[in-house]
């Protein structure tokens, strides 16, 4: 069997780094108030916010937990999952 050698340009794989850190809005109160009024009697307040934070792990995001009170103008991309917003 004969293989032919052809020489292509080859362009490296760079990993693709994510150098914004992704903002987690997290609040324990609004987690323990989202505990106690469940929608059924599977929901799991946790589990659904580790979805979300392995989900930016698996993509290599830099992720930052942090409260409301913080200033999140300086977060490109803020994820606040099943988080109660009221004025």
């Amino acid at each position: 069997m004969n293989f032919v050698n052809i020489a292509l340009p080859v362009k490296p794989n760079l990993p693709i780094t994510l150098p914004v850190v992704q903002l987690f809005l997290f609040n324990h109160e609004n987690s323990w108030s989202i505990e106690r009024q469940k929608q059924n009697r599977t929901w799991d307040t946790f589990a659904h916010i580790e979805k979300y934070y392995r989900t930016l792990k698996s993509f290599g995001a830099p992720v930052d937990f942090i409260s409301e009170a913080k200033n999140l103008s300086d977060y490109p991309v803020v994820i606040a999952p099943t988080y109660q917003l009221a004025e």
